[in-house]
């Protein structure tokens, strides 16, 4: 149904963790599952190619933390985590009404009355556009690339990318009436939020750090054992290494895994 569209999910937290694990793939992959029909031949497979936009309270890493999971690499570069930045919320402009709580209310109300027209009309500019699309995309990834980005980061900013030339395209059909490259300036603000919230780094070196802080963290007085050690009066089960020094300056010498 949302195949080369826009599919809205709300509220992530009221989802198992562990079947989003696996629906994160699925969307983001465009593949269904391979099944036979009443003949026992294989039916057709779906495939569809979405731009999937969800919200939560929670992020994955702690919705998935609740059930014992922890959130894979391309997990977090197929949903890429943007965190509320603006001055009322997920709003920067309230249009003269005095609250956010009150905008959105407003917001709702009327998209529940008015809606469709501005996708058809975008739609129907869009189909007849004789501009090299995939020339525009590519000089709009040109404000997002920098030569201190990572390999993960460069992929995200395709993304990025993608959302700003069609907010850009809407601009110039005038379905929008925003003003040229407020979406740009915007997705670049957005990437901008996401990167900081992110980390600096490829995410699995990020996961193994935080992996190894966390076992010293637990295990650290338990399962390591001071270099200068008196075997005599200090024993340990299940050793996992070594430490020296002491406070700040304390190293971790981890044994050599079997």
């Amino acid at each position: 149904m949302f195949n080369d569209c826009r599919l809205a999910l709300d509220e992530l937290g009221d989802s198992d963790a562990r079947e989003i694990n696996g629906i994160i793939y699925v969307l983001s992959n465009g593949t269904g599952k391979q099944r036979a029909n009443v003949r026992g031949t294989a039916r057709q497979v779906h495939k569809w190619r979405i731009a999937l936009l969800s919200n939560g309270e929670k992020i994955l890493e702690s919705h998935f933390q609740e059930k014992g999971l922890v959130v894979k690499a391309g997990q977090e570069m197929r949903m890429l985590q943007i965190p509320v930045f603006c001055n009322y919320g997920a709003f920067d402009e309230l249009h003269g009404i005095k609250d956010g709580r009150l905008f959105s209310d407003t917001l709702q109300n009327n998209t529940s009355k008015y809606y469709g027209a501005a996708g058809i009309a975008y739609l129907e500019k869009l189909v007849d556009d004789g501009q090299d699309l995939g020339g525009l995309h590519e000089a709009a990834l040109s404000r997002f690339i920098s030569d201190d980005l990572q390999p993960q980061e460069k992929r995200a900013a395709r993304m990025f990318a993608l959302v700003a030339l069609a907010g850009e395209l809407a601009t110039e059909y005038g379905i929008t009436e925003w003003s040229k490259c407020a979406a740009l300036e915007a997705a670049l603000m957005c990437f901008d939020k996401w990167r900081n919230h992110r980390g600096a780094g490829s995410i699995e070196n990020r996961l193994i750090l935080e992996s190894i802080k966390s076992f010293i963290d637990r295990f650290g007085d338990s399962r390591f054992t001071a270099t200068n050690y008196n075997s005599a009066v200090h024993t340990v089960t299940g050793r996992a290494g070594y430490h020296a020094g002491c406070g700040n300056e304390r190293t971790y010498l981890f044994n050599e895994l079997d």
